[in-house]
C-alpha cells in the first residue's frame, strides 16, 4: 500500500521545544565526487568520494523563535550544534484514510549532532509574512558515524505555531520610508567543511577567514528615494522593525528591530509598466566601523 509523509517538528539544540512555523525543509548527504577517464578510454573508468557531509535547508515564519534558537553569534543569526541534542527533524507518516498521523514508531527521523546552523536570508513581500531561510552544514564527530543519521521513530508532541511577522516600519538614513514593498537581508558566512586524512567523512565546519557578506535589498515605490540614496549612511542608517500578528487579526506586542550600520545605500534598477506603479531597488551594504557591528538585531518577546 502506498504511504504518504508530511513535514513534522524540527528541533535545534533542544529536546522538547521545536522551531515552529516551518514552511519547507529538505536535508540529505553532500558528496564531493571524483570521476576520471584513464588509459585513453572515452568513458569514466575511475570514481571515488573525496568527502561526504550533509546539509539542510528550511524556511520558517517564526522569526522570533528562530532568532532564539540561532543565538550563538553576534555577527549573524547562527549556532553550533551541541553534539548531544543537535538538529532533529521528523517526517510524519499519515494514517490510511484519516486526517491524522499513524500511531507508533513508523515515522522518519533525521539527526545531525555536529555542525552549524545559520540564517542566510530574512525576506518579506507586501501582503506576505516575513520568512527566514536557514541552512545547516553537518559533519561527523569521529569520522565513522555519518553526519546525518536516518531512523524510524515515534513523533514527539506536535507544536501549535501562532507565529507570523510583518514589516511595521522602515527608516532609511534616519527618515521613515513608508513605500517599502519588500526586502531581502542576506548573510553569507562562507563556511567550509574539512576532513581528516584516512576518512571521507567531513570532521568539522570552519569559517573561510573572509569577511561575512551581508547585504540588504529594499524594494521601494517612492521615486525620491533614488535621488537621495547613494551616500554613506552612518551608524543606524537603516532600521527594519518587525511586529508579530495576533490571532484576532490585530497586532501583538512582540517586536524585532534590525539595524544596519555604516553602509552605502546604492540605487539600482527602477521601472514601471502599464497598470503598475514605479518601483525599484536600493542596495544597502553595511560595514564594521570599529565599534558597531554591521548588523544588529533586538528581539523583544
Amino acid at each position: 500500500m502506498a504511504t504518504r509523509t508530511l513535514l513534522a517538528p524540527i528541533f535545534i539544540n533542544h529536546a522538547t521545544v521545536p522551531l515552529g512555523g516551518i514552511i519547507s525543509h529538505k536535508s540529505g548527504p553532500v558528496r564531493s565526487l571524483m570521476r576520471r577517464g584513464m588509459d585513453g578510454q572515452f568513458h569514466y573508468t575511475v570514481q571515488s568520494q573525496r568527502m561526504r557531509s550533509a546539509a539542510a535547508e528550511l524556511r520558517t515564519c517564526d522569526i522570533g523563535g528562530a532568532l532564539t534558537k540561532l543565538n550563538g553569534s553576534t555577527d549573524l543569526p547562527a549556532v553550533l550544534l551541541d553534539g548531544t541534542l543537535g538538529y532533529v527533524s521528523y517526517f510524519g507518516k499519515l494514517a490510511t484514510g484519516l486526517p491524522e498521523f499513524a500511531a507508533g514508531s513508523v515515522h522518519e527521523k533525521r539527526t545531525a549532532l555536529n555542525g552549524t546552523m545559520y540564517c542566510d536570508e530574512i525576506s518579506w513581500k507586501e501582503g506576505d509574512d516575513v520568512e527566514m531561510s536557514i541552512r545547516g552544514l553537518f559533519s561527523s564527530a569521529d569520522g565513522i558515524v555519518e553526519p546525518l543519521v536516518y531512523a524510524n521513530a515515534a513523533l514527539p508532541t506536535l507544536p501549535v505555531s501562532t507565529a507570523a511577522w510583518d514589516l511595521m516600519s522602515c527608516t532609511l538614513n534616519g527618515v521613515a520610508e513608508v513605500d517599502v514593498s519588500g526586502f531581502s537581508l542576506r548573510f553569507d558566512p562562507k563556511l567550509s567543511l574539512r576532513k581528516h586524512p584516512g576518512s571521507v567523512l567531513a570532521r568539522g565546519v570552519f569559517g573561510a577567514g573572509d569577511p561575512v557578506d551581508i547585504a540588504l535589498s529594499l524594494d521601494v515605490q517612492n521615486p525620491s528615494v533614488f535621488r537621495t540614496a547613494g551616500g554613506a549612511g552612518g551608524t543606524g542608517a537603516v532600521t527594519l522593525t518587525l511586529g508579530n500578528r495576533a490571532n484576532n487579526g490585530g497586532l501583538g506586542t512582540s517586536t524585532i528591530v534590525i539595524t544596519l550600520h555604516s553602509e552605502w545605500t546604492l540605487p539600482e534598477d527602477e521601472g514601471a509598466a502599464i497598470g503598475s506603479p514605479l518601483s525599484g531597488q536600493v542596495m544597502c551594504l553595511p560595514l564594521f566601523d570599529g565599534s558597531n557591528k554591521p548588523v544588529t538585531w533586538v528581539y523583544t518577546p
